[in-house]
This record gives structure tokens, sequence and C-alpha cells, in this order.
């Protein structure tokens, strides 16, 4: 907000993945997060190594459990390296 207040532009998290919401049976065995359905060329995403199929469950040690919440968390950080994801 305060970014905005001063007429500054704001940065927004990019990971540069297509996620994807875990299907009702992954849910109901206990599982949670997002789902990484296609990595784009060059992101941080993919030097970092994340892989079509790696499951992303935290965001800043924060549990996250479907993709609008890992967008919500995403969005919230200051840059790839205030933002930690597994």
């Amino acid at each position: 907000m305060d970014r905005l207040k001063e007429g500054r532009e704001v940065e927004y998290g990019y990971l540069g993945i297509q996620p994807a919401n875990l299907t009702t049976e992954e849910i109901l065995r206990g599982l949670h997060g997002t789902r990484v359905h296609r990595v784009v060329a060059g992101t941080p995403a993919d030097r970092f190594g994340l892989k079509s199929g790696d499951l992303i469950t935290k965001v800043n040690e924060v549990p996250i459990y479907d993709a609008t919440d890992w967008f919500w968390r995403l969005g919230s950080c200051q840059s790839n390296r205030s933002c930690g994801w597994r």
C-alpha cells in the first residue's frame, strides 16, 4: 500500500508455474498444497528445478491448501529471496 500511495510501481511475486488443484482423492488421503502443472522455461521455478507434477505445500513456512492460496501467498512475497517454497 505504501508503494501505491507514493505513486511507485508495485512488484509482484512471480515463480513461473501453472498450478493445479489437487484431486479429491489426494485431499482425502491427507495431501494439501498445489500441484505444478507446467513450468515456464527460464523462470525462477525452472532455475530452481521445479518440475511438472511437483507438489508445493508451503510458502514461507505457511501451509497452502490450493492454487488460490498459493497465488495469494506468492503475491505477497517481495522478492524471490524473501519467498521460500517447499
